[in-house]
């Protein structure tokens, strides 16, 4: 049986989370609960394969704006719920949501898509790259031993001030790495309803920094496992939840406020920025145990589009061929130099397909990798002048899961 492949109804979004829920093997949310998590569904971004009358695997969208290279925010798909029925894999249906869903951000005006893979070895081969690595943190904190900053407006606030502010404080300071997202309403939501439902019974704090005059500049939100266990001589295992600031200075402040905390014995973070501090402000670096994972997987899903939208440094200017399977209009040669992106006629520095440039687009990929990976193709005096054009500062790095 040939399965219909098209956008769900929205009548039909249950059924395909639990479809998704039942790929991944999640266990279906309670009752009580299914109405608010379909709420978090963006209508009409659902694609569903369906066979006899029943939804057999899913992809969704997100409906996003990110942070490029420069400070500009372009709209962004964040490819999400994507799964497949376990008695209807190898049958060719990802492969047939995922191009569905690619022709329908790429006609919405959505210049990149982004996801976080399960699976390392799934989306390369629909044009997405690896576009940043980020690291869990567990930190022995006595041993770690961080120096206490010069100044540290730090206040505490209760929970309800952190639902009512922590939301808007996000959008307002986090943006300044490429890769960040402004949280769409419902993830506000869904942050609100943790804190204050699913998991009210959990030691939560919440912290503010203070800026010039006052003004809120950073947050963090943490938590503590079995809060009770206070007596424990190992202390407590903290986790960090959420920590957001304006520069590094200071999300700086925020950790050591964390790392400062008595009672404390180790504490975690998952999904940090791989540029992040607080692990070489330790005097005993070993006490900060790293481990590397994969974050932000983009594609690209209007080639000219994307280049256009963000900033490159000074440097030689280089011609891009790009080839795109899934997507032709895309395949063409784009000149880049530090005034933009372009399309050009002009013969190619180098060539490499839509997935590498993904990888690169952020600049937290050098095209020396890719190139000596063999996915990049050109002399090493165009490569060179690729990473000086696409380079960033700062490391790229989302910290918003969905």
């Amino acid at each position: 049986m040939t399965a219909d492949i098209r956008l769900a109804a929205d009548d039909e979004l249950l059924a395909a989370g639990l479809a998704f829920g039942t790929a991944l093997l999640f266990p279906p949310p309670p009752a009580a609960r299914r109405d608010a998590w379909t709420d978090t569904f963006a209508r009409g971004r659902t694609h569903v394969a369906v066979e006899g009358g029943r939804i057999v695997a899913t992809a969704g969208v997100f409906e996003y704006s990110m942070t490029v290279p420069g400070g500009h925010q372009v709209p962004m798909a964040g490819v999400t719920r994507v799964g497949v029925l376990p008695t209807h894999t190898r049958r060719g249906l990802l492969s047939a949501l995922m191009r569905a869903q690619l022709d329908d951000a790429a006609a919405r005006g959505e210049p990149v898509a982004t996801l976080r893979a399960s699976e390392a070895v799934i989306y390369g081969r629909f044009g997405y790259g690896m576009a940043n690595e980020a690291v869990d943190f567990e930190i022995a904190r006595q041993r770690a031993r961080f120096p206490r900053p010069d100044d540290d407006p730090l206040r505490l606030v209760s929970r309800d001030e952190a639902v009512a502010t922590f939301p808007a404080l996000h959008d307002r300071v986090a943006q300044w790495r490429p890769g960040n997202v402004r949280r769409p309403d419902w993830q506000h939501r869904r942050w609100v309803s943790m804190l204050t439902d699913e998991r009210a019974d959990e030691g939560w704090w919440f912290a503010v920094h203070d800026g010039p005059g006052g003004q809120p500049d950073g947050y963090v939100a943490y938590a503590v496992a079995e809060a009770d266990r206070w007596h424990d001589d190992a202390g407590h295992k903290l986790r960090v939840h959420d920590l957001f600031g304006a520069d590094p200075q200071v999300e700086a402040a925020l950790w050591h406020h964390v790392l400062d905390l008595d009672l404390v014995g180790t504490v975690v973070a998952d999904l940090r920025p791989f540029d992040d501090a607080v692990r070489w402000r330790a005097t005993d670096h070993r006490a900060v145990r790293t481990t590397l994972r994969d974050e932000i997987w983009l594609r690209l899903t209007r080639v000219e589009q994307a280049l256009a939208s963000r900033v490159y440094g000074d440097g030689e200017p280089v011609v891009l061929a790009v080839h795109d399977a899934l997507l032709p209009a895309n395949t063409g040669s784009y000149e880049v130099d530090g005034d933009g992106a372009r399309p050009t006629e002009a013969a190619a520095s180098l060539r490499l397909d839509v997935a590498a440039l993904g990888a690169t687009y952020l600049g937290g990929v050098p095209f020396a990798a890719l190139a000596a990976a063999g996915r990049v193709d050109g002399p090493p005096s165009a490569v060179r002048a690729a990473d000086r054009l696409f380079h960033s500062p700062v490391a790229p790095w989302c910290g918003t899961f969905f």
